[in-house]
């Protein structure tokens, strides 16, 4: 085995407990956590099977097949980005919804006081 093989393997096997550790102390949520996994499963799979990786380039069309890992990934970060966006997006909302609701509840605390 090559040794750059048994450096990425040791790379892979760090993040994969580093999400794990991430995942118990809960700094990191299970959604997310899946999807990294996901990722650090994936990575040694697509980086050990060469022939995987020709036959797919070759079935799409694609002369050099490192250039299909690099798609790949493109691919990945952008769908990665999107769903982030997202969360951001309706983490948004859920701010300002509950603004809203605290300034309603000051304005009635106010409003009491003035009052009475």
């Amino acid at each position: 085995m090559e040794k750059y093989f048994v450096v990425f393997l040791i790379i892979c096997t760090i993040l994969f407990f580093t999400i794990i550790q991430l995942l118990r102390k809960n700094h990191l949520r299970e959604k997310y956590a899946i999807l990294w996994i996901f990722i650090v499963v994936v990575m040694p799979i697509v980086f050990f099977s060469e022939p995987l990786v020709e036959k797919i380039s070759l079935f799409v069309g694609i002369q050099y097949p490192p250039t299909l890992v690099f798609i790949g990934a493109i691919i990945g970060l952008l769908l990665l980005t999107l769903m982030l966006s997202v969360i951001d997006s309706h983490q948004t909302d859920r701010i300002i919804a509950l603004a809203q609701k605290i300034a309603e509840i000051e304005e009635k605390i106010n409003g009491k006081k003035t009052s009475g």
